[in-house]
């Protein structure tokens, strides 16, 4: 994770607070699979925002992404394929960086709809990734799943780890505090542009959210078992904290930022750490 944060061209202080959170603290200081997904999907990111400020596409640039792909396909979990939607609204971002546009764009009269096609069947493959094969009951689950009392996600739990739950709501509330400021006055002397693209991680984080619940959903209609808790909750938050990473190309398409002091948010964030390792001993040895 240092030598990825130092590669990075944006979005150091996110990397680092994220690795820091009480929930992938303890796991990155294991022999957790947990932990070599979190390292596998920072790779790729890495690759991918270096990628996104490149004045042109450069082969090496190039090579490192498709690294970090098949990484993913290779050693990720499951879930975290969701990520590649990322590499097809990079061209598209960028599109004008490859050389082949310009002879594309030569034979076209109007550029948008050209776009427009592509977006089009972005949305085609997404679709039917997701929804080929998928029977009707499958599909009343999706309109259900967030309203399902059994069902719960709580936001919170995502970076609060797996405590009691006064110190998990304040560690929760704590490192929401710390990361929002880490994205917001990222230093970047990057600029992005294109609005699309910088919302990206949001609506890409939402759509996780959302399809997570759909699984979750369906596999406890299918386990024909009495749970003691159906409630997602503490160290499950390990599978939406890398989600929070793309949230740097949010930070740096920002032209004002939070003015902070790297000594002051670098304290925030090992402040935070010591609290996190001091909580989860405590509710490991007390509770």
């Amino acid at each position: 994770m240092y030598f990825i944060i130092k590669k990075l061209k944006y979005g150091k202080r996110l990397f680092m607070a994220v690795s820091l959170t009480p929930t992938m603290l303890p796991i990155m200081a294991s022999l957790n699979y947990d932990g070599l997904n979190f390292v596998v999907i920072s790779f790729f990111l890495m690759a991918f925002i270096n990628l996104s400020v490149e004045s042109k596409f450069s082969m090496r640039n190039l090579l490192k992404l498709l690294i970090g792909i098949l990484f993913i396909l290779f050693f990720a979990k499951t879930n975290m394929l969701l990520m590649l939607t990322l590499v097809p609204i990079l061209f598209l971002n960028s599109w004008k960086k490859i050389p082949l546009y310009q002879k594309i764009k030569s034979k076209l009269k109007n550029i948008k709809m050209f776009y427009i096609l592509i977006s089009f069947l972005l949305v085609i493959v997404l679709s039917a990734f997701f929804i080929i094969k998928i029977d009707v009951n499958t599909i009343i689950r999706i309109f259900n799943t967030l309203t399902y009392p059994e069902n719960t996600f709580m936001t919170s739990m995502i970076l609060g780890g797996n405590f009691v739950f006064v110190p998990s709501l304040f560690l929760s509330y704590y490192w929401f505090f710390v990361i929002v400021v880490s994205i917001l006055s990222d230093k970047s002397k990057f600029v992005l542009k294109n609005s699309i693209f910088s919302w990206t991680p949001f609506f890409l984080y939402v759509l996780h959210i959302f399809i997570a619940l759909i699984c979750y959903r369906s596999y406890l209609w299918h386990a024909k078992t009495n749970f003691l808790s159906k409630v997602i909750e503490g160290q499950q938050g390990r599978y939406f904290t890398p989600y929070i990473l793309p949230f740097s190309i949010l930070g740096a398409s920002l032209n004002r930022r939070i003015k902070i002091s790297d000594l002051m948010l670098n304290l925030f964030i090992f402040g935070g750490s010591v609290m996190s390792v001091i909580f989860t001993i405590y509710a490991i040895y007390i509770f």
